[in-house]
């Protein structure tokens, strides 16, 4: 498990789901998970995330986001594939899938700068 703030992961195929936070007034990309397309079923997901999230989220919605954020961590180590599977389609509540699919690294590069970005625009 890695949570990432801006370090780029760059080789290989990635699996990635890209979770929009929504609220009445706002709607921004908040986290984006990404597990490597590999034989090899040890790899661990990353989280790709603002720190400052906490500032553009509303306070209400602030501990239910720690505790999904908390077993999004677990499952990224213990079942990252599963993990993607179950977010990959969140249509309801105010987190929900904004893009899934497979990416090249350049492409996941690109991802997760419009994720560290996303605080700077009323839409990220």
């Amino acid at each position: 498990m890695l949570i990432d703030n801006g370090g780029m992961r760059m080789g290989g195929e990635f699996d990635f789901a890209l979770l929009r936070y929504r609220s009445v007034d706002l709607e921004r990309v908040w986290l984006l998970i990404s597990v490597p397309k590999a034989d090899d079923e040890a790899a661990d997901a990353e989280l790709t995330m603002r720190p400052d999230w906490k500032l553009w989220t509303l306070e209400e919605d602030h501990e239910y986001l720690e505790a999904l954020l908390s077993d999004f961590l677990d499952d990224s180590v213990s079942d990252p594939f599963g993990l993607l599977s179950r977010i990959s389609n969140l249509y309801a509540g105010v987190l929900v899938t904004a893009e899934a699919g497979s990416c090249d690294g350049e492409s996941l590069a690109q991802l997760k700068r419009r994720v560290l970005d996303a605080g700077q625009s009323a839409n990220g």
